[in-house]
C-alpha cells in the first residue's frame, strides 16, 4: 500500500479502537491516552509540567496503537513502523505536556519583552494559554528545544 493512501486512509478513519486495558490501566482509547483524555474527561497538566511527565508506557502505548493502526490498512509491521513513528511525534509535539507557556510580553526562549521585535503567541494545547516568542532565532530555538524533548521521551520509552 502507498504512502499516500496510508494517509488518506488515516484522515478518513476513526482510530478510537479502545486499547486493550491491563491490572493498572482501564481500557482507554488509543489516540486519547497522550491528550490526558480518559472515558471523556480531559485533564490538563499544570503548566509546570516537564518533558518526562509523559509515562514512558503511555508512549509506547500509542506508537504500537499507530502501528496496528498501519497493519489493519495493509503495511507490513516494518512499513508502518517509520509511519507510526511520524505520528507520534507530531502527537508529541501536540501534547500540552510538553509546552512551555510563558508571560504575555515576554519570549519564551530568549526572556526579553517585546521592545523592538514583535512577540507571536504560539498555541500550548490548553485554552487561554500560549509560548510567546520572537520569530526568527528565538522559534528556531524553541523548535529545536521541542524535538529534543521529544527525541529524550521516545528514546525513555524504548521506541524502535
Amino acid at each position: 500500500m502507498a504512502w499516500q493512501d496510508f494517509k488518506m486512509r488515516a484522515a478518513n478513519d476513526k482510530d478510537d479502537a479502545p486499547v486493550a486495558p491491563s491490572p493498572s490501566r482501564p481500557a482507554v482509547p488509543a489516540l486519547h491516552v497522550l491528550s490526558g483524555s480518559r472515558h471523556g474527561e480531559t485533564v490538563d497538566p499544570p503548566a509546570s509540567t516537564a518533558p518526562a511527565s509523559i509515562p514512558a508506557g503511555d508512549i509506547a502505548l500509542l506508537y504500537e496503537a499507530a502501528v496496528a493502526a498501519g497493519m489493519r490498512r495493509g503495511l507490513s509491521r516494518e512499513e508502518a513502523k517509520p509511519v507510526s513513528l511520524s505520528i507520534l511525534r507530531a502527537t508529541l509535539a501536540n501534547d500540552p505536556r510538553l509546552a512551555k507557556p510563558s508571560a504575555p510580553g515576554t519570549c519564551a526562549v530568549c526572556g526579553q519583552p517585546d521592545a523592538n521585535k514583535p512577540l507571536l503567541p504560539f498555541m500550548t494545547g490548553r485554552a487561554g494559554v500560549f509560548t510567546w516568542l520572537h520569530p526568527g532565532e528565538c522559534h528556531r530555538e524553541h523548535q529545536a528545544r521541542q524535538a529534543m524533548a521529544i527525541d529524550k521521551c521516545i528514546a525513555r520509552a524504548r521506541v524502535e
